[in-house]
């Protein structure tokens, strides 16, 4: 495939995903999603493929990191209501 070819083919699946995403995820996180690993990499990236591998990671690990507390929050036991709670103390 001509280098041409394959960016233009790059640029258009990228435009799709990213019109995709807006409109289910909301414009604030896409950008925070593309933007943000980017810029936390870009000074310690040697050069340009470095720098797109450690945005993946960075970003990869902000996902699964901000999704781990939401998983377990969602686990804790239902509350018990105040008169089970008067008859198991009293």
């Amino acid at each position: 495939m001509h280098p041409e070819r394959a960016r233009l083919v790059f640029g258009i699946l990228l435009a799709a995903v990213t019109a995709a995403a807006i409109k289910i995820v909301g414009v604030l996180r896409i950008v925070a999603l593309m933007m943000i690993p980017a810029a936390t990499v870009s000074r310690f990236a040697s050069n340009p493929e470095a720098m797109a591998a450690s945005a993946a990671a960075t970003g990869a690990a902000c996902v699964v990191g901000g999704c781990s507390p939401w998983r377990s929050s969602t686990r804790r036991p239902a509350p018990r209501s105040w008169s089970q709670h008067c008859r198991s103390s009293c």
